[in-house]
């Protein structure tokens, strides 16, 4: 039989000794403690995995529990957890439990077993890692329970003396001083049994071990009958000690009883279930109670003061604060820290203030006293506090609905980085490169699951696929600390892997592994998973359960569908309007094979967006089909952070901003890491006038796709939308050296330089553009620049350039240049034509400052305000 141990720790005794591995993990064994000390026995799942994984999302943590309760099950016997419904149950019968023996013991009065049973505090030095909930029951279960052992304590000790056995009283008396120091009507109980025993001297040493402690811990004097037996002691010896009454008849073997009439020093409740008084009420009960008036109150405030050296606490404080901030103004500009940023630094300082205050009353001078009732109650009160200061002092078109984007940073959030490297085809024919390319993109996928690994997005590795720097310089342009890099090869019916892990620093092989297995749908998934393993397990990364659940996932058990998934993915990673399309087809042949094949869905939607977003397909034409598959990908898998990003795509094209932000919200909880939401969200966000949220997502993105020169350029878009034009055409021109042949970059540079008036500079940039581009919308960009410098006859110019030879043009840049020119009819009229066909140039009315010329005419506010823009700055 195994039996449960809570007391003075927790553990699992069998009948070889403590149990050890993957049932003596601290989870699990407070999985068993929270099972155990439920009054009705039963337990529901709900309950266990708030308290127990509250920081995994609902099926990671399900899987956890479920995971939790196997493993109990094999160790301990099948019957040892009970299902009933939903509901958990311990069998104490088969698994009996210490703490539960205690109590038994306790309530029946069997006192002195009770006393052998406790061996310390409950589930003492069990702490579970981000399960907050949990420790605060423990907490409360360690409190009942020590009670409980206080008070069969003293009536142990109370018994004792009542019965003349002095000895046997002072060592109760002892074992309760240890469970509550602090209070002066037990060191009163045991220095009176000490004395009355002929340790005369022992007393009066407690009684200044006593006094020493209570001086020293909270800065005040013992109660008035300590110092009073004191006296006494020392005057009269023993006789000090009042007579006590004569013993009481024998009492039966057996029959040990709480007294129904305890002795007055030790107040024991008529009810043994009456939870004992806490440490805190019976210091305060105890504190002194003789008045001093009010000087003899400034006095000991005073010296308190001194002794906790709260002004030396206060005074460095604020010597580290005004460093911060000024640090803060330094750098302020460089480190693009925003307004809003800088006024919660504050407001956190200030009361940063009264909060060190407060823990230098308490813990100055030692800093290891225990945390009180009061403590608490006043820094809590504190950040209450702040919470509605920075409530009120937020501003309202600075944030978003949400507070995702609050120190979003992933250069500096302590994760080791990792970069996988595309993969080299050793296939003996060029055909099956999609293979090589799949297993480099599902290592990614499995490898970015792990939530304390950063993974340098796809887009940015894929750069070094056929030219290959050194492993130091790949790093330093990636910002990585680990390298990944591998081969494949198939053929014959066999898949051969191999991967080494590097360490840039200094181009060492930290690990490597070669794996050759039957080409089988397992031998891939299971390479896969062993691979993300030992990567996690060699860059010092912690595996969650519900990293490990999603490691070992599989995707689908048909190894046809899986390989034209992987095809898919290969064709749509090239990004042609061909290529695209024949993904399609593949996908949907991967669906055929096996329906529930979640990711051959968001295959389809990923291509369709893609069609869509690339000018290859209308939106009319690729929205339907892409909103379809992602509602079957989602219906199969709700736990798709990608899928939940590009359905927050689809949202925000029917205009439900509100939707739309949630789905991106849902994606960061699932895929905290997925470079390309965070980018899609940053634009949501700048077309809706919330800058600064979007100004940090899509710097988070670029730190995860350090080399997407879109992501790049999307930040000086971001700037330049938001007003900020110096800072904008600072970045675009860094954007433009990194990337000279990129047209994107041109045309937001061009476009700052002119909202800067630096119209020579943004016709230069913008004609950089057509000549890389020579497409209608840079033309009629550059028509804008023309007709806002003054040059309306090389504007007009432009405009019918635009359509010669092009089968169509945004209706919407047309509309700019008309506006520029002062035609506002014209410009009007083509706004409702872009209107009509849906052109993704419509999100941007609101903030876009091209149309900053006819942003004040009542025809074009009715437009906004018909379509519900927040407008930029508003």
């Amino acid at each position: 039989m195994h039996r449960l141990k809570l007391l003075g720790g927790a553990s699992i005794e069998g009948p070889e000794g403590p149990l050890d591995g993957a049932i003596a993990q601290r989870q699990r064994l407070a999985f068993l403690a929270v099972l155990s000390a439920s009054p009705t026995g039963l337990v529901s799942r709900d309950k266990l995995l708030a308290l127990l994984w509250p920081d995994l999302d609902a099926g990671r943590a399900r899987r956890a529990l479920s995971n939790a309760l196997y493993v109990i099950k094999k160790e301990l016997g099948e019957e040892s957890v009970l299902v009933v419904g939903d509901d958990l149950r311990l069998d104490t019968s088969s698994v009996p439990v210490d703490a539960i023996e205690f109590e038994a013991a306790a309530k029946a009065g069997k006192l002195r077993e009770a006393v052998a049973l406790y061996a310390g505090p409950y589930l003492d030095g069990i702490h579970v890692k981000d399960a907050p909930e949990f420790e605060k029951w423990a907490d409360g279960e360690r409190d009942r329970l020590s009670s409980i052992y206080a008070e069969v304590l003293e009536t142990l000790a109370v018994q004792a003396t009542e019965e003349g056995a002095s000895t046997a009283a002072a060592e109760w008396w002892q074992k309760l001083a240890v469970t509550d120091p602090y209070s002066s009507r037990i060191a009163v109980g045991l220095m009176e049994a000490l004395a009355t025993a002929g340790d005369r001297a022992g007393a009066l040493r407690y009684a200044q071990v006593h006094t020493t402690l209570l001086k020293e811990e909270f800065g005040v004097d013992p109660d008035p009958a300590v110092s009073d037996l004191v006296d006494r002691l020392k005057k009269y010896g023993a006789g000090a000690v009042p007579n006590l009454r004569p013993p009481k008849e024998p009492i039966p073997a057996g029959a040990e009883e709480i007294p129904e009439e305890p002795h007055a020093a030790s107040p024991v409740s008529a009810d043994p279930t009456a939870p004992a008084p806490s440490a805190e009420e019976t210091t305060l009960a105890h504190a002194p109670t003789q008045a001093d008036g009010p000087l003899g109150l400034f006095n000991r405030l005073f010296n308190r003061v001194g002794r906790q050296k709260m002004v030396q606490w206060c005074v460095a404080y604020l010597a580290g604060a005004w460093f911060l901030l000024q640090l803060m103004d330094v750098a302020a500009g460089s480190w693009g820290l925003s307004q809003a940023f800088q006024r919660t630094a504050s407001i956190v300082l200030v009361f940063g203030f009264f909060l060190t205050a407060t823990l230098a009353w308490y813990h100055g001078e030692k800093g290891r006293q225990r945390v009180t009732g009061p403590e608490l109650l006043i820094i809590s009160a504190l950040l209450v506090i702040a919470g509605s200061v920075l409530s009120f002092t937020a501003s309202p078109g600075s944030g978003t609905p949400s507070t995702q984007a609050e120190g979003l940073s992933p250069d500096s959030d302590g994760r080791p980085t990792l970069a996988v490297l595309p993969f080299q085809n050793f296939s003996p024919t060029p055909e099956d490169a999609y293979f090589a390319d799949g297993m480099h993109e599902e290592l990614l996928t499995k490898l970015s699951g792990i939530d304390s690994l950063r993974v340098i997005s796809r887009s940015s590795v894929m750069q070094f696929r056929d030219d290959r720097p050194t492993a130091t310089e790949i790093a330093s342009r990636l910002g990585a600390d680990y390298l990944l890099e591998g081969s494949a090869r198939i053929a014959g019916g066999f898949v051969r892997l191999t991967v080494q892990l590097i360490d840039p620093e200094t181009d060492d092989h930290i690990w490597s592994a070669d794996f050759d297995q039957p080409l089988v749908l397992d031998s891939l998934f299971v390479i896969q998973g062993l691979i993300a393993d030992s990567v996690a397990r060699r860059t010092r990364t912690t595996l969650t359960p519900g990293d490990r659940d999603q490691i070992d996932s599989r995707p689908t058990n048909n190894l046809e569908a899986y390989e034209l998934y992987l095809n898919g993915r290969f064709l749509w990673n090239q990004r042609t309007d061909p290529e695209i399309r024949q993904a399609i087809a593949l996908f949907q042949e991967a669906i055929t094979l096996d329906s529930m094949y979640a990711y051959a869905y968001l295959g389809v939607a990923d291509a369709y967006l893609t069609l869509q977003s690339w000018d290859y397909m209308t939106f009319d034409e690729a929205m339907p089909p892409a909103e379809e598959a992602l509602r079957n990908a989602l219906a199969i898998d709700s736990l798709m952070g990608e899928a939940h990003a590009s359905m927050g795509v689809v949202l925000e094209s029917h205009v439900d901003i509100p939707e739309a932000i949630a789905s991106f919200h849902r994606s960061f909880e699932l895929a905290p890491d997925h470079a390309t939401g965070h980018h899609w969200y940053a634009l949501l966000m700048a077309k809706n006038g919330y800058f600064e949220d979007a100004l940090t997502h899509v710097r988070y993105a670029a730190g995860l796709d350090p080399l997407s020169r879109t992501i790049d350029a999307n930040i000086g878009l971001i700037l330049h939308l938001s007003r900020d034009h110096v800072s904008a055409v600072r970045h675009l021109e860094g954007v433009t050296q990194r990337y000279p042949d990129f047209n994107h970059g041109w045309t937001l540079l061009g476009r700052a330089y002119a909202a800067l008036g630096q119209y020579e500079d943004a016709l230069t940039a913008m004609g950089r553009s057509v000549e890389l581009v020579p497409w209608p919308n840079p033309i009629l960009q550059l028509a804008w620049i023309h007709a806002v410098a003054g040059d309306s006859g090389q504007a007009r110019a432009l405009l019918e350039q635009a359509e010669e030879g092009f089968d169509r043009s945004d209706p919407l840049r047309r509309a700019q240049v008309h506006g520029a020119l002062g035609e506002t009819d014209l410009a009007l009229q083509f706004l409702e034509e872009g209107i009509q066909i849906q052109s993704p140039t419509v999100a941007y009315l609101g903030v876009d400052p091209m149309w900053d010329p006819i942003r004040e005419d009542p025809g074009f506010q009715d437009v906004l305000n018909r379509l519900g823009f927040r407008q930029a700055g508003g």
